[in-house]
């Protein structure tokens, strides 16, 4: 069994597993990553409850409070992927992990940029959503310079080792007019570092990204308070191991 998975279901919540023999159950379903598709599918098509774990959205780079960019928070969505959603919850975790990291704090909006950086999926997501994988890149790129002037950079999604470090997407992103994706969670740092964002199906970022490509000139530009919102939500659906391991995460998510 997965070990968060376990943190987590040990502590009393009543939900099945994926390695449940009995995933007829109506239980709510806890599933960690994409590559359990087919289960995520067969809640879906049945109205079943799931709970989807995966890398938390912000938090996890390297910074003063967490100089070696440890995995510290994962998030836990209910019936979706991301939280695409606004959720009427305090903004006290928010603000302890933006304090963590100045490139969370969000200074404004930089609409001097030059360049349209597009953060490109992987071919895994690509499927899970129905498209494939060349056709999204190509169309994309066909949309945006039908659209815009601008330079266009595409960003592969690096391993986890060189997005902490060699690699940062906020490097790329120092000079950008708008960050393009399908569903990335660098949706939210992007707009938090003022750069607007622009994604194909619901993400982290909604409802504060932009989904026609073709009005790649003119992006949404959400104000502040709604990404105060958004991110205060966003904050209350990632968690800790530890939070896992004592019970918090399961208060939180029946609470919210």
């Amino acid at each position: 069994m997965d070990e968060i998975l376990y943190n987590y279901i040990k502590k009393g919540c009543n939900y099945a597993i994926e390695s449940d023999p009995n995933l007829e159950s109506t239980k709510p379903l806890l599933i960690r990553g994409i590559a359990s598709k087919k289960h995520i599918y067969k809640c879906q098509n049945t109205g079943r409850d799931f709970y989807y774990l995966d890398t938390g959205y912000f938090g996890n780079y390297p910074s003063k409070h967490n100089p070696i960019g440890k995995k510290l928070f994962h998030r836990i969505v209910k019936n979706e992927l991301q939280l695409s959603r606004i959720l009427d919850v305090p903004s006290d975790r928010w603000e302890a992990v933006a304090k963590t990291d100045s490139r969370l704090q969000f200074k404004g909006w930089k609409k001097n940029g030059s360049h349209i950086l597009v953060l490109l999926p992987t071919p895994k997501a690509c499927k899970f959503y129905g498209f494939e994988y060349e056709q999204w890149v190509n169309n994309t790129i066909e949309t945006l310079k039908a659209n815009t002037d601008r330079k266009i950079v595409l960003r592969e999604k690096p391993g986890r080792k060189d997005r902490k470090v060699i690699s940062s997407v906020y490097d790329q992103m120092d000079g950008a007019f708008a960050t393009v994706s399908l569903n990335s969670i660098a949706a939210i740092e992007s707009i938090l570092y003022g750069v607007p964002h622009f994604a194909t199906v619901p993400c982290c970022g909604t409802p504060l990204v932009s989904t026609d490509f073709s009005k790649i000139e003119t992006p949404y530009f959400p104000d502040e308070r709604q990404i105060q919102l958004k991110c205060s939500s966003l904050a209350y659906n990632q968690l800790t191991t530890e939070e896992m391991k004592d019970g918090t995460a399961w208060k939180i998510l029946q609470r919210y």
